[in-house]
């Protein structure tokens, strides 16, 4: 009797100095990733606590399209999908949890969890590859983006509209999402740059493009501070290329300043609508130091419509920098 306590007491040694290592490593770790404070969480829970698991299930899917790199989403779809009895999904979103929380204190918990659900499919567990036709989706965002397509059934944002009606979320549509964003910029940037040289510049459809772009990009909430100014100076830029100067004055005001590039272009706005002393104000600070000679020159034509007679001195400085033009 003796000797049986004995083995019982030392098999049970080990375990315990495991749970104790386990509890201290877990205390180390950076706390539990929580959902995003946003009401589809809490619709999302209280679906989840009244046992409606498909329901918690549907509205954590669209959760997670709005916060495609939150962990604590992937871990509460999974735990709705295995009580719905989607093993293969909940294996999935286990995955992407352990992925986007590798130091979580949770994280041995999750990976029983995940043990748990691959023991119960076996053979027949999801791959850890994506299926081929999202994964060509995925490329074909990148492809269009770099060529400047963003609009459309064949632009950027239609290959994104294609993974998400395929039913798939992950990470990588976060990825992809700053992808657009990077294209975004950097056509932004191109069609500013073929605006501000003479005899180059951007055509009207590129400007509208980029534009409707940005719009889609805010549609779901791919933007920041800086991405907002992009999409205002972009949408100013292609009212200014299609007549509409008004509009263009109104969008470009805000996001001109500190842009040498987007303050002319707000002043040729300006002219266009008569507001010369709004135009003058602004010329009067560019032409200070170097500018370039279509400055000049625009500030010489401003000049002259108000009879103010250094309109003359502007008009020389321009022949002065007219290599320039």
């Amino acid at each position: 009797m003796r000797w049986f306590i004995c083995i019982i007491f030392i098999s049970l040694v080990p375990l315990t100095v495991y749970a104790q290592s386990a509890s201290e490593d877990a205390a180390d770790r950076p706390p539990s990733p929580e959902l995003p404070d946003d009401p589809l969480s809490t619709k999302a829970k209280e679906a989840y606590g009244a046992g409606q698991y498909n329901e918690a299930s549907r509205k954590l899917f669209v959760l997670a399209q709005k916060y495609p790199e939150n962990p604590a989403v992937y871990r509460s779809m999974a735990r709705a999908n295995s009580w719905a009895g989607d093993v293969g999904k909940a294996i999935v979103a286990y995955r992407y949890y352990i992925e986007l929380a590798p130091d979580a204190s949770d994280l041995e918990k999750v990976k029983a969890e995940l043990a748990l659900c691959l023991r119960r499919l076996g053979a027949k567990a999801p791959s850890k590859e994506l299926p081929a036709a999202i994964q060509a989706a995925f490329s074909e965002v990148d492809v269009r983006s770099k060529a400047g397509k963003f609009t459309g059934k064949l632009g950027a944002f239609g290959a994104l509209a294609d993974i998400r009606k395929a039913g798939h979320i992950s990470p990588g549509v976060a990825q992809a999402r700053r992808s657009i964003r990077s294209a975004l910029v950097e056509h932004s940037e191109s069609a500013l740059d073929r605006w501000w040289v003479t005899g180059s510049q951007a055509e009207v459809n590129t400007l509208t493009e980029l534009a409707a772009g940005w719009e889609k990009a805010a549609d779901i909430k791919a933007l920041n501070g800086k991405d907002k100014q992009w999409a205002a100076a972009v949408d100013g830029l292609a009212h200014l290329a299609s007549n509409e100067p008004a509009r263009a004055a109104e969008l470009l005001g805000p996001v001109a300043p500190g842009d040498k590039k987007l303050r002319y272009a707000q002043v040729v706005a300006l002219v266009r609508i008569g507001r010369h002393k709004e135009a003058k104000v602004i010329l009067d600070a560019l032409v200070r130091g170097h500018a370039d000679a279509r400055v000049h020159l625009l500030h010489g034509f401003v000049l002259r419509k108000m009879k103010d007679e250094a309109a003359v001195e502007s008009f020389m400085m321009a022949l002065d920098n007219e290599d320039e033009l």
